[in-house]
C-alpha cells in the first residue's frame, strides 16, 4: 500500500506507530484525544486504513487538544449536533471554533430546517453560492419561508414601520445577499451609516457579514450603553459593530484597569483594545510591569494593548539590547518604540549610516514628513 506524504508524517508519531502495530492502544488513544472521543462515542476502535484516511483528509486532527474538543462539542450541542454526528464529520474539530459558532447561529437565524455538520462545513457555499430557491427545493429551507422578514425580526428594537422589504426573488438571490441588505438597512436606521461607510466596513472588517444578527445588536448595546461610545465614534471605528460581544463582556468583567484607567475608559480612548482578548490584555499588563514601564508611559501609548502579548515581550527583549533604548527607556513615550519597532530600527539604521548621533524619540517614531526634515 502506497502511503502519501501526509500519512507518512502521521506515522512518524510514536503513538500512532504503537496503534498500527497494536502494541499499545491505550497509549495511542491518550496521545490523540479525537481517537479517545471516537472510541467513547462509537464504541469502536478506528482501523489502520481509516486512520490513514483521516490523516490524509484532516492532517491537523492529531494536534487537536482535549480542551479544544470539549469546546467544539459544547458549541455543537447548542445547535443540535451530537458528538456522534461530529465523529462522523471530524473536520468540525479542525475548524475555527468561533467561526463555527457564528455559522451555526446564522443558519439558525435563517431558519434552516435542520442544522447538519455538512452545512457548517460548507457554510460559505450554502450562503454565498446557492440560491434560496435551490435550498428550498432540497428541503434545507421551508418552502414558505420569507427570509427577509425573518431577518428583520432579529432586530427587536427596529420599528416595523421603518422596515422596508426588497422582496428579493428566491430564484436569483443568496442568503448572504438578503442578510447584507437587511444589515445595511438596520445600521442606516440605528447609526445613520451611509452606503459608502457600509461598503468600507464589509471590505475592511470581514467578520461583519458573517456575524449573527443577535451578536451585532449585543455588540452595539455594549458599545452604546455600557462603554458609552457615541454614534460618531462607532461609525469611525466600524470594527466595533462586528466585535465579539462575548469577548467584550469578558474584557469588562476580568480586566479592571489598564494604564491606571478604568477598563471602560481605556476602551473609549483606544477602541481597538476590543480586538484583543482579555487574557492577552492581562498578560501585556504584567509584561509591562515586569519591564518597569509605568502607567504614565502606558497612557501615552495604549496601542500597546492592541498587540499580541508574545510580540510585546519579544520586542521589549530585543530593544533592551539597544543602547538607544537604554538611553530613552525613561522617556514617557518609550512604548512608541515597541509599537513602531520596525520603523524605529529602519530610521536608526539611516541615522547611523549618515554617521550621526541622534537619540530623539521624536525622530525615531514620528511621521515620515517630520523625519525627512
Amino acid at each position: 500500500m502506497q502511503i502519501n506524504k501526509a500519512a507518512a508524517i502521521f506515522l512518524r508519531s510514536e503513538t500512532v506507530l504503537s496503534y498500527l502495530a497494536n502494541k499499545n492502544v491505550r497509549k495511542c488513544y491518550h496521545g490523540v484525544p479525537f481517537l479517545n472521543l471516537y472510541k467513547k462515542v462509537t464504541g469502536e476502535v478506528i482501523s489502520s486504513d481509516k486512520l490513514l484516511l483521516l490523516q490524509k483528509k484532516h492532517p491537523t486532527l492529531q494536534n487537536v487538544s482535549q480542551s479544544q474538543i470539549d469546546y467544539v462539542l459544547k458549541i455543537l450541542k447548542k445547535i443540535g449536533i451530537t458528538a456522534q454526528d461530529a465523529c462522523n464529520d471530524p473536520h468540525l474539530f479542525c475548524m475555527n471554533a468561533i467561526s463555527m459558532d457564528n455559522y451555526g447561529e446564522i443558519l439558525r437565524e435563517c431558519c434552516f430546517v435542520n442544522i447538519l455538520p455538512k452545512y457548517i462545513i460548507r457554510y460559505h457555499t450554502l450562503v454565498k453560492s446557492r440560491t434560496i430557491a435551490n435550498l428550498k427545493k432540497e428541503g434545507i429551507l421551508r418552502e414558505n419561508l420569507n427570509l427577509e422578514e425573518v431577518l428583520y425580526d432579529c432586530f427587536k428594537d427596529w420599528p416595523k414601520k421603518e422596515q422596508k422589504l426588497n422582496n428579493f426573488s428566491d430564484k436569483s438571490t443568496s442568503i448572504l445577499t438578503v442578510r447584507t441588505s437587511v444589515l445595511e438597512k438596520y445600521l442606516s436606521w440605528r447609526l445613520s451609516v451611509t452606503e459608502d461607510e457600509f461598503k468600507s466596513y464589509c471590505k475592511n472588517y470581514l467578520p461583519l457579514r458573517h456575524r449573527p444578527m443577535c451578536d451585532i445588536t449585543e455588540a452595539l448595546h455594549l458599545a452604546q450603553d455600557v462603554i458609552k461610545f457615541d454614534v460618531a465614534n462607532i461609525r469611525r471605528n466600524g470594527f466595533i459593530i462586528s466585535s465579539d460581544p462575548v469577548n467584550t463582556k469578558l474584557i469588562i468583567e476580568n480586566v479592571d484597569s489598564l494604564a491606571g484607567y478604568n477598563i471602560v475608559e481605556a476602551i473609549r480612548m483606544e477602541p481597538a483594545i476590543l480586538k484583543n482578548n482579555y487574557n492577552s490584555l492581562l498578560e501585556i499588563r504584567e509584561i509591562l510591569k515586569d519591564y518597569g514601564i509605568n502607567d504614565e508611559a502606558q497612557r501615552r501609548c495604549l496601542r500597546v494593548y492592541c498587540m499580541r502579548a508574545q510580540t510585546v515581550r519579544e520586542r521589549l527583549d530585543q530593544l533592551m539590547e539597544l543602547k538607544e533604548y537604554q538611553i530613552l527607556s525613561s522617556h514617557p513615550r518609550v512604548l512608541s518604540m515597541v509599537v513602531h519597532k520596525r520603523k524605529m530600527l529602519t530610521r536608526l539604521e539611516k541615522i547611523q549610516s549618515a554617521k550621526k548621533q541622534c537619540y530623539s524619540l521624536n525622530n525615531l517614531v514620528s511621521s515620515r514628513k517630520v523625519f525627512n526634515k
